[in-house]
């Protein structure tokens, strides 16, 4: 993945939310409203804006309970003011932490000629080259795993190539310790 990549994919879920956002305004703000049964208990105006077609209860009042429909102009505006505020607090963490990185860089201190110097090991070097040397110890355990021989010097034990041992060894289990 491109460093870009992530920016892109903030910057594309901040225009989708945006893109919603302003289609849920658009549709609370809609001049006329769609157009469904009448109902008994809602009166609507040439606006599309419905009314109770009988006021709230005394009961419903005295509970606390609210009377008024909800603006939707006054949502719309809280909602981006909200929006917003969020936006500018985010924006001003960002700026905050960049600011603070910074600093961190800035304040450390550069390397001493000293720090950067590579070091040698001590003579005498044991391997002057060892890249060569385990190559040579792998081809040799390789051919130790893929041949046939002796596995002790009195000659009693017999060594065979790890292959033809495995498939021997399917299907059995390997008994008691020599």
């Amino acid at each position: 993945m491109r460093p870009s990549e992530p920016r892109r994919s903030r910057v594309l879920d901040w225009a989708a939310g945006a893109a919603v956002l302003l289609g849920g305004l658009m549709l609370l703000n809609r001049q006329t409203a769609p157009q469904t049964e009448p109902s008994a208990t809602v009166d609507s105006d040439d606006t599309g804006r419905g009314h109770p077609a009988a006021p709230p209860s005394a009961h419903a009042q005295a509970a606390g309970h609210e009377t008024l429909d909800l603006d939707a102009r006054s949502l719309a505006v809280l909602v981006l003011v909200l929006g917003t505020t969020v936006a500018l607090v985010i924006g001003g963490i960002v700026l905050l932490l960049g600011i603070l990185r910074h600093a961190d860089r800035t304040a450390q201190p550069s390397f001493t000629a000293q720090e950067t110097t590579q070091i040698a090991p001590p003579a005498p070097t044991l391997q002057a080259d060892p890249v060569p040397e385990l190559a040579r110890l792998r081809a040799a355990e390789d051919k130790r795993l893929h041949s046939y021989g002796w596995a002790d010097a009195a000659h009693t034990r017999a060594q065979i190539p790890i292959d033809r041992a495995m498939t021997l060894m399917v299907g059995r289990g390997l008994g008691p310790p020599p």
